[in-house]
């Protein structure tokens, strides 16, 4: 009876053994079914890993083109960049030179304007004698309406203390401006024939300018108040000889002060050889000279 305890515990210890068993049998069959499926598995993961392998490799490469192919295209582009930093600092430079410019012309504006007040005083005192030139300028319009004359004349528009002003014509066209003497003691209106004097002071003058183009001075003659009057050059009334003298333009006498006439060498040389030219062939010159009523 002792011994039945024993037994059971034995016969129970076997059928763990052989439960056991079969669960290693059981275990051993799930391993030999899992193995190849394992190893198919730990392939197909060698495989994806040497295909990452490859593709960071030709990745890599990839890069190393990518980068030998866009290192040109930096430098041009630093290139591009140095040149621009350049150009924008010469750019700076010039702006501020006109900007120094400008404060410059701004201080010359200032100077030029702080006496305004000054310089309205001076138009005030001008005003009116721009208004005398104006109604002077519609007289000589006047003039110019008028007929003109033909042949050889000589037409005196203006005439008062500062001189008398004229214009002469030869062949119906204007020809130069003229300035004489006060009308006292000016050429009388008349008609007076123009020969060459080849003596006097202003002979001898004229051809030491001029050397052989000089072939006499242009002698009004037969003028019984002034019996060596010439056709000549100057630019304001210097004696009272009677001359006249030619110019392209003048200049109106203010508060007293004779007429002044400009550029006279160039309207007498334009004449000068006309005259002389026909006085030499023979030809009759005959000087026509009056005064505008």
């Amino acid at each position: 009876m002792d011994d039945e305890p024993l037994v059971d515990e034995e016969e129970e210890f076997d059928e763990e053994e052989e439960e056991t068993a079969e669960e290693d049998t059981l275990v051993s069959e799930d391993e030999d079914e899992l193995e190849p499926l394992v190893d198919e598995e730990y392939d197909t993961f060698e495989e994806d890993e040497d295909s990452l392998i490859e593709e960071e490799i030709t990745a890599e490469e990839d890069e190393v083109l990518a980068d030998s192919e866009l290192e040109p295209l930096v430098d041009e582009e630093q290139e591009e960049e140095s040149l621009l930093d350049e150009e924008l600092e010469t750019l700076e430079e010039e702006e501020d030179s006109y900007d120094e410019e400008g404060e410059t012309i701004a201080d010359e504006e200032d100077e030029l304007f702080e006496d305004e007040e000054e310089e309205s005083l001076v138009d005030e005192e001008l005003e009116p004698l721009v208004d005398e030139e104006e109604v002077f300028v519609a007289d000589i319009e006047e003039e110019k309406e008028k007929v003109i004359p033909t042949g050889f004349a000589l037409a005196r528009i203006e005439s008062g203390i500062q001189g008398t002003l004229g214009k002469l014509f030869l062949d119906g066209e204007f020809i130069s401006y003229t300035l004489e003497t006060t009308p006292e003691q000016a050429l009388p209106n008349g008609e007076y024939p123009v020969a060459l004097r080849n003596e006097g002071g202003k002979h001898a003058t004229y051809y030491f300018k001029f050397k052989d183009e000089h072939k006499g001075m242009l002698w009004v003659k037969d003028v019984d108040s002034h019996p060596y009057a010439m056709i000549h050059m100057g630019s304001k009334i210097e004696d009272k000889t009677g001359g006249i003298i030619l110019g392209t333009s003048y200049s109106n006498g203010v508060e007293n002060e004779q007429w002044t006439i400009q550029n006279s060498e160039e309207a007498y040389l334009k004449i000068y050889d006309i005259l002389a030219d026909r006085i030499l062939d023979g030809q009759e010159v005959i000087l026509h000279i009056q005064t505008s009523a």
